[in-house]
């Protein structure tokens, strides 16, 4: 719609993260993103970022793809893309912090960058944050935690300047 694409630079056509919580010590995290990206000034909104802790996730099923304006695929981001290392703010101590990226772009705009992944995660001691993306130059169309785990597994959260839409 035309109404998202005024006045801004780049259009989250949806964030969608699901997490499915398989018992108290394994959860597998799916991601699926993609952002429309409309002018040159945009570029970093497409970058590819998966953070992971090492020592208790494994990143897998990393795909994604660059289409044209009219929805034609015109590259496939292939695995040997994304570089896989350690941020270099993060202090020594924890090492097992690490990042797969890959930098992804298109010479002709717009032009919209799709990606998924899976993560399986060792424990369920922390979900990642969710947010609705912050930033004025930014439209959002779809945006979606959805959290799915045994009857008896207590989910605690605290929502902040937002409705939630809880189902139980």
């Amino acid at each position: 719609p035309s109404e998202l694409t005024e006045d801004v630079q780049a259009v989250v056509r949806y964030d969608r993260t699901t997490i499915e919580v398989e018992n108290a010590s394994r959860a597998i995290l799916k991601q699926q993103y993609a952002v429309t990206i409309l002018e040159e000034d945009a570029v970093s909104y497409g970058f590819i970022n998966i953070p992971y802790d090492k020592s208790f996730s494994k990143v897998r099923n990393i795909e994604a793809a660059v289409y044209d304006k009219n929805g034609k695929r015109v590259s496939k981001i292939k695995s040997n893309e994304f570089e896989d290392f350690q941020p270099s703010d993060y202090p020594r101590l924890a090492s097992s912090i690490r990042l797969i990226t890959a930098r992804v772009g298109y010479a002709k705009y717009p032009y919209t960058i799709v990606y998924s992944s899976a993560k399986t995660i060792k424990g369920t001691h922390g979900f990642p944050t969710f947010y609705v993306y912050p930033r004025s130059n930014v439209r959002v169309e779809e945006a979606q935690m959805i959290i799915k785990s045994p009857a008896d597994f207590v989910i605690r959260y605290k929502a902040l300047s937002t409705d939630v839409d809880t189902c139980y």
